[in-house]
């Protein structure tokens, strides 16, 4: 819809309170007229909003309200990357045992649906943590994971982001 399309633009302009206003308008929308994909859309970006505006709470209230209805719908791909989005948030908090768990069960759905990427993403998510924790072999082993699935589906820009992990926590070594 273009209320959530004015808010994306929004966002990637920065310009996150209007962004906010926008994705609120458009989550108004879908709820008025029982469009549960919509509605757990905005929620999802909603929460990215205010995790990067460092309204944790906030994000995570948004985050588990969209969760709730990807699963009451049935859509597993989203159900997972707000699994991813939850993870990052506790990461944010330094909730690191909740960021695991919420990477983890994102991994699960991702091998379920065959979604390549987001098992890459998230098992690069879980070194990452691994890695603020100062457990640099289980991180390196999650960033060598990761890079086998980004070499396989030629998924470039991570398989640099997972490469540099893992030299960075070779010279840690």
């Amino acid at each position: 819809d273009s209320l959530n399309g004015l808010g994306n633009v929004c966002w990637e302009k920065g310009e996150y309170p209007t962004a906010i206003e926008y994705y609120t308008q458009s989550l108004e929308t879908a709820q008025n007229i029982g469009d549960k994909f919509r509605e757990e859309k905005n929620l999802n970006n909603l929460g990215l909003v205010y995790d990067i505006l460092g309204q944790y709470e906030n994000a995570i209230s948004h985050y588990k309200e969209a969760l709730k209805i990807a699963r009451q719908i049935g859509n597993k791909r989203n159900e997972g990357n707000t699994l991813g989005n939850l993870g990052s948030v506790y990461r944010d908090l330094g909730q690191y045992e909740n960021a695991i768990k919420y990477y983890k069960t994102s991994i699960e759905i991702a091998k379920q649906i065959g979604d390549k990427r987001s098992e890459g993403d998230n098992l690069g998510n879980v070194g990452n943590v691994y890695q603020d924790l100062g457990q640099y072999e289980n991180a390196i082993s999650h960033y060598k994971e990761a890079l086998q699935i980004n070499r396989q589906i030629g998924n470039k820009k991570s398989e640099g982001i997972n490469l540099g992990n893992i030299g960075d926590l070779f010279l840690k070594l």
